[in-house]
């Protein structure tokens, strides 16, 4: 992926076949980095996805990728590509937060979170590979040195649609100053995040 300036606006033009967007492992590193973009960025950056093999559908893209706009780069596309950095990219509309801090001492973590309201507790949970290991709650924007888990649970099973996801959860209030840490081993191929199961609250489920 290639960060480019265009008129004091920043776009993010990615290019690959459709075999290479497929690929699992570039599907979960492109959704990380957009997690990392999503959470640092403000405004976002315009984010542009060139199949060079022919369009990618939306649809079929990383959850956190869908609002990008494609293009078909089988044939003359630069043009299209200038028009569509004119616009301003619309903001993401999400209820949650998602960030991910991964360093080789500490491990690979999500940080998760509501974008605007408080949770009455928080639940994170993964499918398709992968486990978590350890949790942690404190100030949004780093792992805490400390944490207070309140009624934390590990190992929930949760199935949705055909998969079947496991999830812990933890009763504390976080607001958007707060966040939810989950260390996670392994590249899982979709999350779910929401407010404690107790809750009766939606979840939001990704494919990565």
């Amino acid at each position: 992926m290639r960060s480019i300036g265009w008129d004091g606006d920043e776009v993010w033009l990615i290019a690959g076949r459709g075999a290479d967007l497929a690929l699992s492992s570039n599907r979960y590193g492109l959704s990380l980095t957009m997690a990392r973009v999503r959470s640092s960025r403000d405004p976002m950056p315009a984010v542009i996805v060139v199949g060079l093999d022919g369009a990618i559908a939306a649809a079929t893209l990383p959850t956190l990728l869908r609002g990008c706009r494609t293009f078909d780069g089988s044939s003359a596309w630069a043009e299209r590509v200038l028009a569509a950095t004119l616009g301003k990219p619309a903001a993401p509309a999400d209820s949650f937060r998602l960030n991910v801090l991964a360093d080789p001492t500490i491990g690979q973590w999500f940080e998760v979170g509501p974008a605007a309201t408080t949770w009455k507790g928080a639940m994170f949970g993964i499918a398709g590979g992968g486990a978590i290991d350890n949790h942690a709650v404190g100030p949004a924007g780093g792992l805490p040195e400390r944490t207070v888990l309140e009624y934390a649970l590990e190992g929930i099973e949760a199935e949705i649609g055909d998969d079947t996801y496991t999830a812990w959860a933890v009763q504390n209030e976080i607001g958007p100053e707060q966040s939810y840490y989950l260390k996670v081993t392994g590249h899982p191929a979709r999350l779910i995040i929401g407010e404690h199961p107790d809750s009766g609250a939606e979840v939001s489920v990704l494919c990565l």
